[in-house]
């Protein structure tokens, strides 16, 4: 409440009917009904805070001796009391200031005192008509669009100019959105130009001050456009354009200076319009849908992804997806057809919304609230066998199978109790696998030394019964060939460290992709680096197992083992120096300096075999393993 004394004004023991405030008696009770210290509504406070029982912190903050029982309220509200009160509040000042009752005026602290009491929530500020025109955006457009212009060329009409020359030979010189050659270009702060005219239109009537750019959909606000840079304007001068009518090629600053012969008159676009109308206006509705179902599908034709045409229009162009009608639901379609189905969704949500991860998870919640997810009859029921390999592709313990068991049941995804899986991981485990603790070494980093240190290591117990198990197994799903192998049985035998771990793994060549994950299977496995020293103690007894199913057959059918890998794991199983030696060829005895030769001039080359590694290492051994490059690099 402010309320300053003026000069002249006076007090009054009487007087009535003055507006705002009537006599001294409604003053003093509207008075009654103020705060002394902020001028606000005294609260329904069941304490009383009364000037003359707080003179004392009172006087703290503002001097009341002289209070005037006519003039100043005699109580405070509870707010000021706190105020003086919190230490928080140290510089705490009183606001309101008082003024005797006017007889000849409105008396501002009657009207306060009313204003104040009348009950209810504050009316709404109304609006009505159109809303205000930010009148800075038309300004700068138009300031824009005489600065945007193409030096010395002067087109009068635009869309006349649009309608009789068309691009020529560089897409880069056509605006993206009317798909014309360009006319008072200018660029957004992501490089991207566009017509003037087409900015403006993209603003539209509503007076936008923000768009979406329509080659990568970034925010466009209309202060940050600015005209082509200089060196584009020089370019699209001297860029080649057609003449639509005489099909002539001529460079753009000439263009506004061609004209054609008398007999062929210019259409401007109003004669243009009108024609058009006419002419639509004389066919019938079959001559209307055969050549609209041309025209579509020529631009279907003739767009890149042949599901999307686009139609210039003065404002946003009409895009048209093409969607084809389905002959069976989805609910009876394979799953290639419901893949296909959900991609094209997809791009046609993405063309709407220009963000479909955000719509997508809109439309989910949508469906999840309308109940089309709690449907009964749509619930799933993932299997035990499923569940096994959903815990072992994912890692999870049982603590966390447990919880996801939980959340896929609040879905609607109903899965085999956890002793039925067990029951079915134990029985898949069975006695295939063992375990056991090996010492293998280390590098400790931060004592600059090699450590020997017990580490886990899993293995199949039997590698023949694994590979007899799982050749029944592809035959029993007819997945084998022996067309390629000469009625033999490729096994494919590797290793490689991925992470921090090693493994071994077989994989069987007579199937049509053996190098995929499905069918690789690991068959020994530790936590450590894949050094020479490690692998020699974990893969012990591993090499007679390969070499005893060489010599056995299954179904009659002999097996042939092959190994794979990368140079440094091959190199360290065929015991070989690696790539610093002379000789460092996996297959051949081929030396560094012949490799640097075209392969005309290096002559023939001994391969290298078992029977040659076999030979070179007993040689190196005999030399009491001294200079391997002498006995072609073979060390072990």
């Amino acid at each position: 409440m402010s309320c300053k004394h003026r000069p002249g004004s006076q007090g009054g023991e009487g007087g009535g009917g003055l507006e705002g405030g009537g006599g001294l008696d409604e003053h003093l009770a509207h008075l009654a009904k103020l705060c002394r210290l902020c001028g606000q509504m005294l609260t329904k406070h069941p304490a009383s805070f009364d000037i003359a029982d707080y003179l004392v912190l009172i006087s703290k903050f503002v001097s009341v001796e002289n209070d005037e029982p006519h003039i100043h309220p005699k109580g405070f509200c509870k707010g000021c009391y706190t105020g003086m009160k919190s230490p928080r509040n140290k510089k705490w000042v009183p606001t309101a200031i008082w003024a005797p009752h006017r007889r000849s005026q409105t008396c501002v602290v009657c009207s306060h005192s009313k204003k104040m009491s009348v009950g209810g929530r504050p009316s709404k500020k109304k609006s009505t008509g159109r809303p205000r025109i930010d009148r800075s955006l038309h300004a700068t457009l138009d300031s824009l669009k005489a600065n945007s212009r193409v030096p010395d060329i002067a087109i009068d009409d635009e869309v006349l100019f649009k309608e009789r020359f068309g691009v020529a030979n560089d897409s880069q010189f056509c605006c993206r959105v009317c798909e014309c050659v360009f006319v008072c270009p200018v660029s957004t702060p992501c490089q991207h130009l566009f017509c003037m005219s087409c900015v403006q239109n993209l603003f539209g009537s509503d007076s936008r001050v923000n768009i979406s750019c329509p080659t990568c959909h970034s925010h466009v606000h209309f202060q940050s456009l600015t005209p082509a840079p200089t060196y584009f304007h020089n370019i699209l001068k001297k860029s080649d354009i057609s003449c639509k009518q005489c099909n002539t090629n001529l460079t753009y600053d000439i263009a506004t200076h061609h004209s054609h012969p008398s007999h062929h008159p210019t259409i401007t676009h109003t004669d243009h319009k009108q024609t058009t109308d006419n002419l639509i206006s004389q066919l019938t509705p079959q001559q209307k849908e055969e050549i609209g179902t041309v025209l579509l599908r020529e631009k279907l034709r003739t767009s890149n992804d042949g599901a999307t045409a686009v139609f210039r229009t003065k404002g946003q162009p009409l895009v048209t997806k093409l969607i084809t009608k389905p002959r069976i639901s989805s609910a009876d379609s394979t799953p290639s057809t419901r893949r296909r189905r959900s991609m094209q969704l997809a791009a046609i949500r993405d063309e709407i919304s220009h963000s479909p991860n955000v719509q997508f998870r809109h439309e989910v919640s949508r469906a999840h609230k309308a109940g089309a997810l709690d449907d009964p009859s749509s619930s799933v029921k993932i299997n035990d066998i499923d569940m096994v390999n959903m815990r072992s592709m994912l890692r999870l313990s049982w603590k966390m199978t447990r919880k996801l068991k939980s959340w896929l049941k609040e879905h609607n995804i109903a899965s085999d109790c956890e002793k039925k899986v067990r029951a079915q991981e134990a029985k898949l485990i069975g006695d295939n696998l063992e375990g056991e603790w090996v010492p293998l070494q280390f590098h400790n980093e931060e004592r600059k030394e090699t450590e020997i240190i017990k580490t886990p290591l899993v293995k199949v117990s039997s590698l023949e019964r694994k590979v007899m198990s799982l050749l029944d197994e592809y035959e029993k799903l007819n997945l084998l060939s022996f067309d390629d192998t000469g009625g033999e049985v490729w096994l494919k035998v590797g290793g490689d460290k991925g992470g921090s771990s090693f493994k071994m793994m077989i994989q069987i060549a007579n199937v049509s992709k053996p190098n995929s994950v499905q069918n690789t299977i690991i068959v020994v496995m530790f936590n450590a680096v894949d050094n020479i020293f490690n692998l020699q103690l974990a893969l012990q007894g591993f090499s007679a197992e390969i070499e005893h199913l060489t010599t056995t057959t299954w179904r009659g059918r002999p097996l042939r083992a092959f190994h794979f890998g990368d140079y440094e794991y091959l190199s360290k199983i065929y015991g070989l120096t690696g790539p610093n030696g002379r000789h460092c060829c996996l297959y051949c005895l081929v030396s560094k300096q012949d490799m640097m030769k075209p392969a005309t001039e290096r002559g023939e080359r001994q391969s290298r075999t078992l029977a040659t590694l076999e030979e070179h290492l007993h040689q190196f051994q005999h030399s009491g393993s001294k200079s391997a490059k002498d006995h072609f690099n073979v060390v072990r």
